[in-house]
């Protein structure tokens, strides 16, 4: 067997010893010329023609352990020596007329192992048929194949997975948060106030009646004998600033008088007669400024009054949108008599960005305190 190895390590010379599939050619190139050097002395079938491939597999296995992973690569790499052999040895064993086929042999006559020198040429680098023994494979192939079939999960695949976790729970609190501020989730039992279109307000500034926000018509008691305090066929009972500008318009067969501060802080005045004073002392008052905004410009409005004798309603602010709607607000009016007209003033924008309001009516109803 020493002449094999000496063969095979030539061979090894000759190429790249580090690919396993240039090994296993040169290990089946060896088993070619050993069953030539066997078939020549006619005894294929004998003791020593088994014992002679038997050492060559154990020799084999010796020469390809050299080219196993070294030890510091993990107690999970490691692999029984004999398991990690390929199986390279042909099967040589058919018979046809008694005689056994083996690989013509022109290079080469072997006249018994101690003279044995087999030359590893290309032209026995053929494919043979394989040994019925199941082939193992290499510790390195083996590992390859193994990190190929492990699923490998990164950091990345988890930062991923957290981020996709976060986008979903944050959509679904927008969600809910959306239909929250719809009203789709209305408590059973809370009235519907839908219908009434219900004016979108601030607090009141004067903070002293903080618990009742501005009311909408149908949720007082008044509401059935109104007082016109303002109407657009009669403009003469407004006042407009020095910067101002007021015109009475008509939209969609409604007059509106529209009103437009040049600067901010610019308010209009509109009388209140001495003789609706004088209706509505000693009761219980409420104010309705019939209103709107330009569409598609949202205003916010202050108003104040100036009842004289009779008091005055503080200062308060809504928010004002296209929409037509009736913006409220009442007041105790003591039972005095008044000494003369007052009179409700309103700022069309807070904002001062010169929006106009568009003013429908003011009126006044009153009820029993």
């Amino acid at each position: 067997m020493e002449a094999i190895e000496k063969a095979i390590r030539a061979a090894f010379e000759r190429g790249n010893p580090e690919d396993r599939a240039y090994r296993v050619k040169v290990y089946r190139s060896a088993f070619a010329a050993l069953e030539r050097a066997i078939a020549s002395s006619g005894d294929t079938q004998s003791e020593a023609a088994e014992a002679r491939r038997k050492a060559l597999k154990i020799r084999i296995v010796e020469i390809e352990a050299e080219f196993l992973p070294a030890e510091g690569e993990g107690p999970s790499r490691k692999m029984s020596v004999h398991a990690s052999a390929p199986s390279v040895e042909p099967d040589l064993r058919g018979e046809t007329g008694g005689e056994v086929r083996a690989p013509a042999l022109d290079d080469a006559e072997p006249t018994g192992e101690a003279g044995f020198a087999p030359r590893l040429e290309a032209d026995d680098y053929r494919d043979p048929v394989l040994s019925p023994e199941p082939a193992v494979l290499l510790p390195k192939e083996a590992r390859r194949d193994a990190r190929k079939r492990r699923p490998r999960r990164t950091g990345r695949s988890a930062f991923m997975s957290l981020l996709l976790v976060i986008v979903v729970l944050a959509a679904v609190g927008v969600g809910l948060w959306w239909v929250g501020n719809a009203g789709l989730l209305m408590i059973a039992g809370e009235p519907d106030t839908a219908g009434d279109n219900a004016p979108k307000t601030l607090q009141q500034e004067n903070f002293q009646s903080q618990g009742t926000a501005p009311a909408t018509i149908g949720s007082s008691a008044a509401g059935e004998n109104w007082i016109t305090i303002f109407s657009p066929a009669d403009p003469t009972t407004v006042t407009a600033p020095a910067t101002g500008k007021a015109a009475v318009m008509e939209e969609e067969g409604s007059k509106f008088l529209r009103i437009q501060s040049g600067s901010p802080g610019s308010a209009f005045t509109f009388d209140v007669g001495q003789g609706v004073l004088e209706r509505i002392a000693g009761k219980h008052a409420v104010f309705d400024i019939v209103a709107h905004s330009e569409e598609g410009k949202e205003t916010q409005m202050s108003v104040n009054c100036d009842l004289g004798a009779l008091g005055d309603c503080g200062r308060k602010r809504y928010q004002v949108g296209h929409e037509r709607n009736d913006y409220l607000f009442e007041i105790d009016v003591p039972g005095k008599k008044p000494t003369g007209a007052g009179r409700i003033t309103i700022d069309p924008d807070l904002g001062g960005k010169g929006n106009p309001l568009d003013i429908v009516e003011i009126r006044v109803s009153t009820t029993a305190k």
